[in-house]
């Protein structure tokens, strides 16, 4: 049974971290994902305002351990960018962010890599190192996690190789890493219907040393799509036990698995809860 099991949690005023620890303990999960802001836009709130000291005494009362929280840089930023101007800008953003994450007690944030406009991929991997190891020198603590990327447009990201050169041209490699995300991955070529390939793809090419985080995704789509659209579990092209068996590698179940399946207003949190469950069943009926 993996031992930090959750999904991503709304973080919102009025009540911020309070209302996203009170979420998570409604749906019994042990890990959870917040963006402190909206996802589209650098605008953040003072952290005074984010109930913080409340919701950590809440995650105490619950058992909630500070390893299980997760925070998701904003997708506003291009860190692979050539663009002066906007290689200021995602140091800017993601400095700030990072020193956010700090605050609220998560160790962990995950960064999409960015985009190779105008560029090959190389040069944008170059830039994205460049703007990463200036963050990283101007922060303390936090992990940044590279998203596995579906591969569509010109994302990097798109393969494990890309990762580990980033990783490898990191100046303090203890605050860099890899989230997984199981749809991306498998829109980008990797098939889960082969766990023991999988693993060894994931430990040949990276080291199980820089998987930090999964994000726990069904795809829509065929692998090697390159499409990029998450479907809840049991209805996509992956298959739900493939995903199980994945998550019960005893290298995976360690670290924080976090749902990010389709969710509105209207089902959430219940669905993730709903797939918890349905989770938590596949392993207790073995």
């Amino acid at each position: 049974m993996p031992k930090l099991l959750g999904s991503f949690i709304s973080f919102k005023s009025p009540h911020y971290l309070v209302g996203s620890v009170r979420d998570a303990v409604s749906i019994k999960a042990q890990a959870f994902m917040i963006f402190l802001g909206a996802p589209h836009t650098a605008l953040r709130v003072d952290p005074n305002r984010m109930q913080i000291d409340e919701g950590h005494t809440l995650m105490e009362q619950h058992n909630l351990s500070k390893s299980g929280m997760v925070v998701h840089a904003p997708y506003i930023i291009n860190c692979a960018s050539k663009d002066p101007v906007k290689q200021t800008f995602a140091i800017d953003v993601l400095t700030r962010e990072v020193k956010l994450c700090h605050a609220v007690g998560a160790k962990l944030i995950v960064l999409h890599p960015g985009s190779a406009v105008e560029q090959t991929q190389t040069q944008a991997l170059d830039h994205l190192i460049k703007v990463l190891n200036t963050v990283i020198a101007n922060t303390k603590e936090v992990i940044i996690c590279l998203e596995t990327m579906a591969g569509k447009g010109n994302e990097i990201g798109r393969d494990l190789d890309q990762l580990k050169y980033v990783i490898n041209h990191i100046e303090q490699q203890e605050r860099i890493g890899v989230c997984l995300d199981t749809c991306h991955f498998h829109d980008s070529g990797n098939d889960f219907n082969n766990t023991a390939e999988i693993m060894e793809t994931i430990d040949t090419k990276l080291g199980f040393e820089f998987l930090k985080v999964i994000h726990l995704n069904e795809s829509k789509n065929v692998c090697g799509s390159k499409k990029d659209r998450h479907a809840n579990l049991g209805e996509g092209m992956i298959g739900f036990d493939n995903l199980m068996r994945f998550i019960a590698q005893p290298q995976i179940k360690q670290i924080p698995i976090v749902l990010e399946t389709p969710s509105d207003k209207h089902n959430y949190p219940a669905v993730y809860g709903a797939e918890i469950e349905r989770i938590r069943a596949w392993f207790g009926a073995r």
